[in-house]
């Protein structure tokens, strides 16, 4: 099987909206909303999610939502994601995140340094 890799999952996720549009699919109540919008998000910082990647498990925090260098503050869609990994290994890669309530979500993760002894891992939305 392939290996998936940022540019894959990029292009997946910008075909999903056009196959339920051809299908004529509706996807679950729970998952109704884009995960590529600051808003799907905002109501869950603070909260715990699951990570799962090729290779490995975590759990993890949204601890924030950020705003994206030359994008307008606040930027509906071109924002990050932080989240501190609260147990497991370091989320890196195309990424599977879930919650109860939420549904499930995969997105690019990197790991980055923040400074501090947490581990912490990134998503970047940039959508225009």
């Amino acid at each position: 099987m392939p290996e998936l890799d940022r540019r894959t999952v990029l292009r997946l996720g910008a075909l999903v909206p056009v196959v339920g549009l051809v299908t004529g699919l509706a996807a679950p109540a729970e998952a109704a909303a884009s995960p590529y919008s600051r808003s799907t998000w905002s109501p869950h910082v603070g909260k715990t999610f699951a990570l799962s990647w090729k290779g490995g498990t975590a759990t993890a925090v949204l601890v924030a939502i950020g705003d994206l260098t030359g994008a307008p503050a606040g930027a509906v869609t071109r924002f990050s994601l932080d989240l501190r990994v609260a147990s497991g290994g370091t989320p890196t890669g195309a990424t599977t995140l879930s919650r109860n309530g939420f549904g499930s979500v995969s997105l690019f993760l990197s790991p980055v340094d923040r400074g501090v002894t947490d581990i912490h891992a990134l998503a970047v939305v940039n959508r225009l």
